[in-house]
């Protein structure tokens, strides 16, 4: 005959009742700090998912003064890019004075976009281009070089010319985005904002653990 000897401290009904909210503490904690990792794993997924292609080679390079007209704009990626057919990706051309010269679009090739130049000047010349990344995100840049008869202060006073007619673009569209951007930032929450949330839930289901703890022993 086999008999089942069961501890002394479960005997007594007021333990078995401890025993039971201690467990019910423990399961209130575990599942807190389950939900605490949700939000720190939407925030990793988010990192990796803004982890775009990058351009890692070009012809010519930025700030390039070449003493003949290149053949061609040569764009090289860390991941083949997306190509969805004419238009996909776009290299444009530009002068000093602002007039885009029209090459076509680029032939893409795995990694490489490469787009056949016609006839240029002497001169200093802005390259502004967006490809599809191979996430399916849009990516841009932009570079200045020179041929010919050129100097680093051409390529200096273009690119300044530039940014000066952006950010006089950028203030004159400024007061028509503000209601736009007031909006979207009400209706999204910021990676802070939800860890921080997620910190505060954690925090009150302890506590709350904690007092429902502290209660049930007073009560023994």
């Amino acid at each position: 005959m086999t008999m089942t000897m069961k501890h002394p401290a479960l005997r007594h009904p007021g333990n078995r009742g401890l025993a039971a909210r201690l467990l019910s503490v423990r399961t209130m904690v575990l599942t807190a700090l389950t939900l605490a990792l949700i939000p720190a794993m939407f925030l990793f997924g988010q990192s990796q998912a803004n982890a775009h292609d990058v351009l890692v080679d070009q012809t010519p390079h930025n700030g390039e003064i070449l003493d003949s007209l290149p053949e061609t704009i040569t764009l090289s990626y860390n991941n083949e890019l997306l190509d969805a057919g004419t238009g996909t990706s776009i290299i444009t051309v530009s002068d000093a004075d602002g007039n885009d010269l029209d090459f076509g679009f680029p032939e893409v090739t795995g990694r490489d976009a490469v787009l056949t130049l016609g006839d240029l000047d002497d001169g200093a010349y802005r390259a502004v281009w967006t490809v599809v990344s191979s996430d399916g995100h849009r990516i841009a840049g932009e570079f200045f070089f020179g041929v010919g008869d050129v100097t680093s202060d051409d390529l200096t006073a273009l690119q300044e010319k530039t940014a000066s007619a952006g950010a006089d673009q950028e203030e004159s569209q400024a007061d028509e985005g503000d209601a736009e951007k007031s909006e979207d930032n009400a209706s999204q929450l910021s990676p802070v904002a939800i860890t921080g949330m997620a910190v505060a839930g954690v925090g009150i289901v302890v506590l709350a653990g904690v007092m429902f703890w502290r209660k049930s022993k007073r009560s023994l």
